[in-house]
């Protein structure tokens, strides 16, 4: 496949303010009154109750976990494979939270912040220092929520003059980086699937267990988004789905519930799908 017209590079970057701050002082008196060398801790402070934080924190959570799940890995710098077919929803999707994540920070710093450093002269009574809390206008350069979008490269992608020797030896060493990234990609798309199917069998194979709809739910889910993250086109990615759908998808969740012949069965079909992702993923590797 032409991977560089058939998706992008995304990555996510979002900025907070902790709210925490070493005290230096505190910790070299804890260091003395228990005799313990200056380096064997250090006490950090709240600077402000934490469920202050919580609905920003919930929100770039969120993100993340959104941002993970509808894209695969690409480098070490964060960078992650979108594909094109995904763009729009994902793009969506998180427009919407940066503007839900802008919108809590600034509440926080235009109508709470103030009030919050008056509660917490009482709370960290002599812990307590104008010092450690940044100005409004200064508090508000923490928070960043970015996404940025990037081309594939591909192996013409340089614009320097090289020697005949040279530009092949390049273009080598970068279809090499691309496959083993593609290949990073897909073994990420079956080790999702793995975790997921020997929940299921974890469940079904232990007859005092209970079973909820979510387990189908959650593998359904995968079965669903996966073929749009296949990035490689990977056929034995493309056939293991086809098999969980004809082999543990068919089943209703009262059916696995009730009947021990059926849960035996699917437990039995569920192992053999796990062998063979097993095989798969060690090809990969």
């Amino acid at each position: 496949m032409s991977l560089q017209n058939e998706a992008v590079i995304v990555r996510l970057s979002i900025g907070q303010w902790t709210a925490r701050k070493l005290d230096k002082i505190v910790s070299k008196e804890t260091a003395v009154r228990y005799n313990a060398e200056p380096e064997s801790g250090r006490y950090n402070k709240l600077l402000i109750a934490k469920e202050e934080l919580s609905e920003i924190n919930r929100i770039a959570s969120k993100a993340r976990v959104f941002h993970d799940k509808n894209s695969v890995p690409w480098d070490d710098a964060g960078g992650r494979i979108l594909p094109a077919v995904h763009f729009l929803d994902y793009t969506k999707e998180m427009n919407r939270l940066k503007i839900e994540f802008d919108n809590a920070w600034r509440k926080f710093v235009d109508e709470r912040y103030d009030s919050l450093r008056e509660k917490a002269r009482a709370r960290l009574g002599n812990m307590y220092h104008d010092a450690d809390y940044p100005r409004r206008s200064q508090l508000s350069g923490k928070f960043r929520f970015t996404v940025d979008i990037e081309p594939v490269p591909i192996s013409e992608d340089f614009r320097v003059t090289l020697q005949k020797s040279d530009e092949k030896r390049v273009k080598k060493e970068l279809e090499s980086r691309l496959q083993a990234s593609l290949t990073a990609a897909t073994k990420d798309l079956f080790n999702r699937l793995v975790t997921v199917i020997e929940h299921f069998v974890e469940k079904v194979s232990d007859k005092d267990s209970i079973f909820r709809d979510s387990l189908l739910g959650n593998i359904e889910e995968l079965v669903v988004l996966l073929p749009r993250l296949n990035v490689a086109n990977d056929p034995e990615l493309a056939s293991v789905i086809t098999a969980i759908k004809r082999n543990i998808l068919v089943y209703e969740p009262d059916v696995i519930r009730k009947d021990p012949k059926v849960r035996t069965t699917a437990a039995a079909d569920a192992d053999a799908i796990l062998a063979k992702m097993s095989g798969y993923v060690k090809r990969l590797k």
